[in-house]
């Protein structure tokens, strides 16, 4: 198969894969609901799936080079969770479905393992990855609009589960058709590093906390709609879909397209620093969003805030250490950004028992600044030469 066919392939992957994604953390609270789940526990619930997500990860990460069958782990998976998504579709018993969420979401932990490969893929092909990455972002965006409709016109939030267990069907059958073509190899050259130095490490903890706080916000974004601009689960829906697309469609669609030319022009290390001002940009103007339209507008700020700080540290330390590590990297970048996720979740459910989700906004802005001043001196004292 032809590498341009190859990665029409993997493109209709990510959208498969990340619209399922988007539907089950932005309906995850709803869903919860549905079977007599309270947002705190949802949210107790959320928190240890995302324990077991992060050591599940953490597992891929250090057996990066000892797993010589990666396509056959990802075509496991697909399988055993699409099973999963059929039994939580059946049953109506809120304990079972809370343990079969919690198995779902290990073995969907194996999409970052699929994401590393199609990264390195990318650089070995010479391909665009960040145009490939983009159709995982129109998937995520095109899923919320797509379960705004079919709960329109049925009523029934479940139903959102029977869709998610056929678009896992589908990529099931992809991922056998076409397995991912990739070589991993461990490093040639005697003098090359055998691990990611400490001080690029420094660099995915920086990126990590820019990509926790929406992470982490995304469980609770329908809920902030419902409770701060008093709308309806319809109208909640809508805006948290109108929200996604702006976010993840919009704004991705220039952003992805752009930062590889950005990169080259003005260094890797400075687009990141710019994705963390508009991370700042984007809570600031959510803080003071007086309407759902404008809070939805501040996504626009996200797309850009995302790509560049994700595809700025993966080209800068893949610049500096090599292609070899870049599968790992991903997998590292995603272990440290889930387990500042996990911090966050467990201080948002301490802070929406006291105070409303604006305050959380609130603290976003703010932590957002205190990164950025961080990185900074980072940057100058680290990567001044990156």
């Amino acid at each position: 198969m032809s590498i341009k066919l190859q990665s029409h392939v993997y493109r209709v992957q990510f959208f498969t894969l990340l619209g399922i994604v988007s539907i089950v953390v932005f309906q995850y609270e709803l869903l919860m609901l549905d079977r007599g789940v309270s947002l705190a526990l949802a949210l107790g619930i959320f928190s240890v799936s995302q324990v077991l997500n992060l050591l599940t990860i953490i597992f891929l990460s250090r057996s990066n080079f000892q797993i010589k069958t990666q396509n056959k782990v990802l075509q496991l998976s697909l399988v055993l969770r699409t099973v999963t998504i059929g039994a939580m579709f059946l049953t109506q018993s809120s304990l079972l479905f809370i343990g079969l969420f919690l198995v779902y979401q290990i073995l969907s932990s194996i999409n970052i393992m699929f994401e590393g490969m199609i990264a390195q893929w990318s650089f070995e092909k010479d391909a665009s990855f960040s145009r490939i990455r983009f159709w995982g972002s129109v998937g995520f965006a095109c899923a919320g609009f797509v379960a705004t409709l079919i709960f329109d016109i049925t009523g029934v939030l479940n139903n959102l589960l029977l869709l998610v267990f056929i678009v896992n069907l589908f990529n099931t059958i992809i991922a056998f058709r076409v397995p991912i073509d990739f070589s991993q190899q461990k490093p040639e050259k005697q003098d090359a590093p055998t691990k990611i130095p400490l001080k690029y490490k420094g660099l995915l903890v920086f990126g990590g906390a820019i990509m926790s706080f929406p992470n982490s916000f995304s469980v609770i974004l329908n809920n902030h709609y419902r409770e701060i601009f008093h709308l309806g689960i319809e109208q909640a829906i809508f805006f948290v879909s109108l929200s996604v697309l702006l976010g993840s469609f919009v704004s991705e669609f220039f952003a992805f397209f752009s930062v590889d030319k950005l990169i080259r022009k003005y260094k890797p290390v400075n687009i990141i620093f710019v994705g963390i001002v508009l991370s700042v940009m984007r809570w600031l103007i959510a803080f003071v969003a007086w309407d759902p339209i404008l809070l939805a507008l501040s996504f626009l700020f996200h797309g850009f805030s995302f790509v560049f700080v994700y595809i700025g540290c993966v080209s800068l330390i893949k610049e500096k250490i090599g292609n070899q590590f870049t599968s790992k990297l991903i997998m590292e970048f995603v272990i440290i950004s889930n387990g500042l996720g996990f911090v966050m979740i467990q201080l948002t459910n301490v802070i929406i028992n006291f105070f409303t989700s604006m305050f959380l906004v609130g603290l976003y802005s703010i932590l957002s600044v205190v990164i950025g001043i961080v990185f900074i001196y980072f940057a100058k004292r680290y990567l001044a030469k990156a």
